[in-house]
């Protein structure tokens, strides 16, 4: 090693920094007063995707999409913080509900397969063993208490446009608002931004429109189901990437229907991404990045200019 190098000690460092800062400022200027951790220590379900800019949602819930009372109580065993449940003609409330406690539970029923008098006794049923605010009626034809289901299957442009289009148009109709579910695929930087890009045009349209909607980004994430260690590998970026994009609830493929060993992965890898990594205690990871931010912001003005038309 050349032995004419500076030595690297803090008070280098300090002279270093103070050559570079502008005129009139000083190192305690650069102090973030700001709370790195935005986190209560507990994982009680509360008030959901209070969106403010691109900033995410403060901490995701574990989904996990179930088919029937015995696939929601398999998901909740192996940790899912929430339930993502579809009911068929013919299924019984009972069974279906059995022994799960929705009242602590957040939970998504899509209600599209069931006849008006079917939702009716669903709706009744569930509000006696649920508090306001944790269950989420959708459908495609949502009815007055009900969020649109609107499912995207990739990462594209046109697909961002027409979501986009979407919501812009159904604004003044729907009442509460859209859950979004987006198959999340394998461009890590292009998920975080799309992500990113449609919660930021979401807040702008509410702005222009003075009417407040609730907009709820669900990650599906996907794998070919031929090889476990690639999707292994395929599972955690993509789940890396909707974390950093902001999504309300991550989920991988449907308990019980004999894939069950791939839902647990995903729940797995989400554990280790809060309970090793700390990642849901960040606000927003993803702030500063020049390269996600010069992505999204290209994203917003085309959205945008692509409304007006």
């Amino acid at each position: 090693m050349n032995s004419s190098f500076q030595p690297h000690t803090k008070q280098t460092w300090l002279d270093a920094v103070r050559k570079e800062l502008p005129d009139g400022k000083t190192l305690a200027d650069l102090f973030i007063h700001t709370d790195v951790y935005d986190h209560d220590g507990f994982s009680w379900p509360g008030p959901q995707n209070q969106v403010r800019g691109t900033i995410p949602a403060n901490e995701w819930k574990i989904l996990a999409h179930c088919s029937g009372n015995s696939a929601c109580l398999s998901a909740l065993e192996n940790g899912a913080e929430a339930l993502w449940c579809k009911p068929g003609v013919g299924d019984s409330i009972d069974d279906f509900t059995q022994g799960i406690k929705f009242e602590f539970i957040h939970s998504l029923f899509d209600v599209s397969q069931l006849s008006d008098g079917d939702k009716l006794q669903w709706h009744t049923a569930l509000s006696d063993v649920t508090k306001n605010g944790l269950l989420y009626w959708m459908s495609q034809s949502p009815a007055d208490g009900e969020y649109q289901i609107l499912e995207v299957l990739d990462t594209k442009k046109p697909s961002l446009f027409n979501l986009a289009a979407t919501i812009a148009q159904q604004w003044q109709d729907q009442q509460n608002g859209w859950v979004v579910v987006h198959h999340v695929g394998s461009d890590f930087y292009g998920e975080i931004a799309w992500a990113r890009a449609i919660r930021e045009v979401f807040c702008k349209l509410g702005e222009s429109k003075g009417m407040p909607r609730q907009l709820i980004l669900l990650g599906q994430l996907k794998a070919d189901n031929h090889d476990a260690n690639q999707d292994l590998i395929r599972y955690s970026y993509s789940a890396l990437s909707a974390v950093m994009g902001g999504y309300d609830f991550i989920s991988g493929l449907p308990w019980g229907q004999g894939l069950d060993k791939y839902a647990r992965l995903v729940q797995n890898i989400q554990h280790m991404m809060k309970h090793e990594s700390k990642l849901h205690l960040f606000r927003d990871p993803m702030a500063g990045s020049y390269f996600i931010e010069e992505i999204n912001r290209a994203l917003v003005e085309e959205v945008l200019e692509h409304l007006q038309k």
